[in-house]
């Protein structure tokens, strides 16, 4: 992973650990005497910039939520009263059952819910990723439905140091070159991997850190970090919509 696609807070962290550490290395190399006061006093300031840290990437993030709401409809959620918050998670406990809503829907405020094409999605940082409580904080960005379709995940080759079993290859050369699809239906996968959705993955050329996984319960990417970037939460949207449209369009007929 290059620098510029490590998250915006680890980024911020690596500049201050490094500049931290080469100011307690001249301070200690400096002042044989009190030279370990000085680095303890600096090390003091290093874990404040790592807060401070912290606290600004918390409010790009919320920025690139309002942001990303004005373009795509959604609604900025700040606490659990929001009214817009409360309608949509009594549709997901309708849907959903307890272990679905915790590890698929839950998660931390603020965040984004409403509906595009008249499906439920939400952004948000969730409470974990795949029952790991201990894993790296994310933001999962979702397109909810309930549908039999064919579960497969969508990642860039280039993620993957082995290939494994199951890959569908879609017939599209280009696509194959760029991503690996791995699921069991090849035939129902191909068919939902339309050439719009193939064509605007390939723009974007992004599936997050654990791929674009398709399931029944919706489609899901998570993107390291918390994002401060709109842009992404708007191409991730589009992209996910087109393919769960095709999923309950593809459940329905």
């Amino acid at each position: 992973m290059g620098w510029s696609e490590l998250p915006y807070e680890r980024r911020l962290s690596i500049i201050i650990l490094a500049i931290t550490g080469v100011l307690v290395l001249g301070a200690i190399v400096a002042l044989p005497e009190g030279g370990g006061r000085v680095a303890i006093g600096l090390m003091a300031l290093g874990a404040l910039g790592l807060v401070a840290a912290g606290v600004v990437t918390g409010r790009k993030y919320r920025r690139a939520l309002a942001e990303a709401a004005q373009r795509t409809g959604l609604h900025l959620v700040t606490n659990k009263d929001d009214d817009a918050y409360r309608d949509l998670w009594a549709e997901f406990k309708r849907l959903f059952d307890r272990d679905t809503r915790t590890w698929k829907v839950a998660g931390r405020f603020p965040c984004l819910v409403g509906r595009i094409e008249g499906l439920p999605v939400s952004v948000r940082v969730p409470l974990a990723v795949d029952f790991d409580y201990l894993g790296p904080e994310c933001t999962r960005i979702a397109v909810h439905f309930r549908s039999k379709v064919p579960q497969f995940t969508i990642y860039n080759r280039e993620m993957l140091k082995k290939l494994p079993s199951r890959i569908v290859e879609t017939g599209d050369d280009a696509f194959d070159r760029k991503f690996v699809v791995i699921g069991r239906q090849a035939e129902a996968i191909r068919e939902l991997l339309g050439e719009q959705v193939r064509q605007r993955l390939l723009r974007w050329g992004r599936t997050g850190f654990k791929g674009i996984a398709v399931s029944r319960t919706g489609v899901f990417l998570y993107e390291l970090g918390r994002v401060t970037d709109p842009e992404v939460v708007v191409q991730a949207l589009e992209i996910l919509t087109l393919l769960a449209k095709r999923a309950v369009d593809r459940d329905e007929s």
